[in-house]
């Protein structure tokens, strides 16, 4: 994935070389590029080329079909895979709570920064959600914006599970089986 190959090159020293490989067709050529110094980002390595993931498809044991509405982007990508959990598990994760996130996801399950987090925890408080789960790197940002709302650090998905497991369940909270849900998850885009 992008983010996976933007960290790796970042991780080398400025000069350092990396091994490319391209294919074209049926044909695969391999090239090793020494980084640059990255304009953006003083002390990191870059390569001065654009990078995409093309035509990438999970492999599922089912069909998961996401509407995504309004939320665009990747920093909805932790609770995406929250939701979807939620919908497959027996029990509800948010244990009757109103729970809120925002971070990237990648495909090893790390959370990753997201912009405008204040804006974030803001709109969360005001809609009256319980708790907030924000990447680590986001963690002090929220803290200084948060009022009543409790916000959570996690660095990746485990972290967000051990956390979503430890609340303790409200009254009235009941099983997926039941009529009525208690505790929602909630978007931040």
């Amino acid at each position: 994935m992008v983010e996976e190959v933007v960290k790796y090159i970042q991780a080398k020293e400025v000069g350092e070389e990396v091994l490319i490989t391209i294919q074209k067709g049926e044909e695969i050529k391999e090239y090793k590029i020494p980084t640059i110094a990255n304009r953006d980002e003083p002390g990191k390595a870059a390569l001065g080329i654009y990078v995409r993931t093309l035509n990438w498809h999970p492999l599922l044991p089912l069909k998961i079909d996401i509407e995504t509405g309004p939320v665009i982007g990747p920093s909805a990508g932790m609770m995406f895979v929250l939701e979807i959990l939620d919908r497959l598990l027996p029990e509800n994760l948010t244990g009757g709570y109103r729970v809120a996130g925002t971070g990237t996801i990648t495909i090893d399950g790390k959370v990753g920064g997201i912009g405008g987090i204040k804006q974030k925890v803001i709109a969360a408080e005001q809609a009256e959600i319980d708790y907030i789960l924000v990447p680590e790197e986001n963690y002090g940002e929220a803290v200084q914006a948060a009022g009543r709302i409790n916000v959570v650090s996690v660095r990746d998905l485990d972290e967000a599970l051990v956390f979503l497991q430890s609340l303790e369940r409200t009254a009235g909270y009941g099983r997926r089986a039941d009529v009525m849900r208690q505790g929602t998850f909630s978007f931040c885009i």
